[in-house]
């Protein structure tokens, strides 16, 4: 026998009242409702302690009117983290109804669920497991990956067949006509988690006044025997293995019971190899190892969640603590408190500097029209990357940041390597706007000091913004420092447009203006000017902290469209003007393109700008290291000691490591760059494309078009490592040619980075 591994799922079937109403026959019965009230409410809270107690996570499936019924004690279990699936409305039985009916269920109870917990369901139990012949195909429409109704086999899950046909017998007709074997179905990619009569707690345990196979006395001890003898034959004859159990708070909620599911956990938790998981998690592992049949109908994209209007989603949607970092809790910090209009601002300021400037250069080495081409082609890509992240972030609980989610699909390896990538980055990031800030001090100052002594003032006023907890505290900073280099930018748009020729062109005799509507560049000049148009707004990876903040996260998309359109907008015109005006000769700093009194003009009021990317940079990377400790603490959102002084000693270990990068490295310029392409291609582009691929694996199972768009995201992987490997050969080729034209300053150096002296 090989190792052992075996999964142990407990399924809730939270009936309740409705259990009554729909399949127990005591509808007209006080007394029975009686006892789904104690489900609901004693049942279900004496569970939710026996699961805390040992640590598991388990799913419950939820009629939609337990939900509105007892809305506190189903937010508990939300709020616990347990998974939810469907289970009908009123625990109506699917073979009485009408594809209609069904329909007009599954329709309510889907978006009510989606409302609740913030995503859609992924799982369903059919009421009285009972399966009308149009459900399966109902429930891939609807997106639903396994269902836990049917028993072709009793412990291993495998991929449902519908439409199976038999042939009834009937005596009144000859043998032969009903001697007919069973006639098989069309595959599905629904995964089938086995439901089994004995393993469920209500057949011998609950009493049942209509139901000739109701017991209700049968002693919990001969029950446990019955599924530890289960359990025993399956440990002995297979190494792998899944154990699904099915209980009822009606049941289960009472103390006998409940004394033998502690026995009973204890007991599985003595085997090697036994581990206890969700029904999504025993779904998610098989189809990892298993595709569906060739040509089998996969689920259908997850149906987009509409509110419902209903108080219960109102209220529910307030509280759907169980999915995120930070909690909602009286007495503690509330860190979700940004509106999406905000996070888009911030997201503007995340991406949008002075650097657009740059990409006029861009345009010179690759002409401008493929420039235009790039520009809008890579805004696009980061603008699909910035809503591949968010979707992916809103369908899995608990991420903050994009190493949370290369802990999903890599495991440790590959979020600590994504979160030191992430680091990197946005320390490098964050010592530009240092940089360009202590640039801008120079310009207005005509370098009254040493530089180094602005980056001093400019790390200072830096870390004293940077050092506010919550986005919602900088916002409003957002709000200045967008418009402050917009402005900015568009003075020097339109002031190199006044001018007869470029500042930095030679003022006097002839010269190559150096405009092309198609160039003719070399692999290093062009993978470098590439990687500086995609590096531009590949800044996505900062935005996703800010979604752990916002009131709604999944407004998320609505933030990233504004901004990324406002960008996309701005940098083509904008690029295409001062290229069109100044071709080759855009000047060194940027800002200086007008000439030197239009760039003291731009840098006054661009300066709070470049100071409030800094702070962005700095807050967004020490925010990562301060959820990283506290995670998971009491310190987290309190008002403690431990928490200010973690927050700022956050905030400072940054702002003190984007100083040493920008004042003590002499080719900090090609860093920058280098950064880009070793950084930004693989968080911004290569990670986002496997994100996607890892959530959509049944794509590539399914007709031509979702074939293809498969395919295109590996294409998407692909492109990354090629900007990765490329635009690392051309910056590292840059800096070799840098040194040899002797461009190369010393550390720490005082020289004028503004040119104004």
């Amino acid at each position: 026998m090989g190792k052992k591994r075996v999964l142990v799922s407990y399924g809730i079937d939270v009936d309740a009242v409705c259990g009554w109403l729909g399949s127990y026959g005591g509808e007209d019965s006080t007394s029975d409702i009686s006892r789904g009230l104690f489900a609901g409410t004693v049942g279900t809270r004496r569970l939710l302690r026996l699961f805390e107690k040992y640590n598991m996570k388990t799913t419950w499936f939820i009629p939609g009117h337990s939900l509105e019924t007892f809305p506190e004690e189903m937010a508990a279990v939300r709020d616990a983290g347990h998974e939810i699936g469907l289970h009908g409305y009123s625990h109506e039985n699917p073979k009485d109804m009408s594809i209609e009916q069904q329909r007009d269920v599954l329709d309510k109870t889907y978006k009510m669920l989606t409302d609740f917990v913030g995503k859609p369901p992924r799982g369903s139990v059919a009421p009285w497991w009972e399966c009308s012949k149009e459900g399966g195909q109902l429930l891939l429409d609807y997106g639903i990956e396994y269902d836990h109704s049917m028993s072709h086999h009793d412990c291993q899950p495998y991929y449902l067949r519908t439409g199976d046909k038999w042939t009834c017998i009937d005596y009144k007709k000859k043998a032969e006509e009903w001697m007919k074997p069973l006639v098989k179905g069309q595959e599905t990619g629904l995964v089938e988690i086995p439901a089994s009569w004995y393993l469920d707690d209500l057949p011998p345990m609950m009493f049942i006044k209509s139901s000739p196979n109701s017991h209700g006395f049968v002693n919990p001890r001969d029950v446990e025997d019955i599924w530890r003898d289960q359990f025993d034959y399956c440990y002995r004859e297979y190494d792998e293995f899944i154990f699904p159990i099915t209980i009822h708070p009606d049941v289960s909620g009472h103390p006998q019971v409940l004394l033998m599911h502690e026995r009973l956990i204890e007991y599985f938790k003595k085997h090697e190899g036994v581990e206890f998981v969700t029904m999504e998690q025993i779904c998610d592992e098989f189809k990892s190892k298993n595709a569906p049949a060739a040509g089998a109908v996969l689920p259908a994209k997850p149906v987009p969640a509409r509110s419902s209007g209903s108080i219960n989603a109102i209220k529910l949607e307030d509280n759907s603590d169980a999915f995120e970092v930070f909690k909602k809790q009286e007495g503690h910090v509330d860190f979700r408190t940004v509106d999406w209009i905000h996070a888009s601002v911030i997201f503007l300021k995340v991406i949008f500097a002075t650097g657009v400037l740059t990409i006029p250069s861009a345009m010179y080495v690759l002409g401008a029209f493929p420039g235009a081409v790039n520009v809008l082609g890579w805004q696009f890509l980061n603008t699909y990357c910035a809503i591949v992240q968010g979707n992916f972030r809103n369908s899995h609980a608990g991420c903050h940041s994009i190493a949370d989610m290369a802990n999903i699909v890599g495991g440790t390896w590959l979020r600590e390597v994504v979160g030191m990538l992430f680091l990197v980055t946005y320390a490098i990031v964050g010592a530009s706007g240092l940089f360009g800030s202590s640039t801008a001090l120079n310009a207005l100052s005509n370098h009254a000091l040493c530089t180094n002594y602005f980056m001093v003032v400019a790390a200072v006023a830096v870390f004293i913004l940077a050092s506010a907890r919550k986005f919602e505290k900088i916002a409003w900073l957002t709000w200045v420092g967008f418009l402050s280099v917009f402005i900015a930018v568009f003075i020097v748009v339109v002031g190199v447009t006044q001018r007869d020729r470029p500042a930095a062109a030679p003022q006097t005799g002839d010269y190559e203006f150096g405009y092309h509507t198609i160039g003719n560049p070399s692999f290093v000049a062009a993978i470098t000017s590439v990687s500086a148009i995609f590096c531009s707004g590949a800044g996505t990876s900062a935005f996703l902290p800010v979604i752990s903040e916002m009131k709604k996260p999944r407004d998320y998309n609505k933030a990233v469209y504004l901004c990324m359109g406002i960008v996309t907008t701005s940098y083509l015109a904008f690029s295409l003007v001062v290229y069109a005006y100044c071709g080759k000769w855009v000047a060194s700093p940027s800002l200086g393109s007008a000439g030197d009194t239009t760039k003291k003009v731009a840098y006054g009021i661009g300066l709070i700008g470049l100071l409030v990317s800094a702070c962005l940079y700095i807050h967004v990377a020490a925010k990562y290291i301060f959820v990283r400790i506290l995670r998971d603490s009491k310190h987290l959102q309190s008002n403690s000691i431990v928490h200010g002084s973690v927050w700022l000693g956050c905030t400072f270990g940054m702002t003190v490591v984007a100083f040493l990068i920008a004042s003590g490295i002499p080719i900090f310029n090609y860093l920058l760059a280098l950064a880009g392409s070793l950084t930004f291609a693989p968080l911004a582009l290569g990670l986002p494309g496997y994100l996607w691929v890892y959530d959509h694996q049944h794509y590539r199972k399914a007709n031509w078009w979702h074939v293809l768009i498969y395919y295109l995201n590996w294409l998407m992987i692909a492109l990354a490592v090629f900007l990765t490997i490329g635009g690392t050969y051309g910056v590292v080729q840059n800096i070799i040619d840098a040194y040899a034209r002797g461009e190369i300053d010393q550390a720490f150096s005082c020289a004028d980075n503004s040119n104004s002296s």
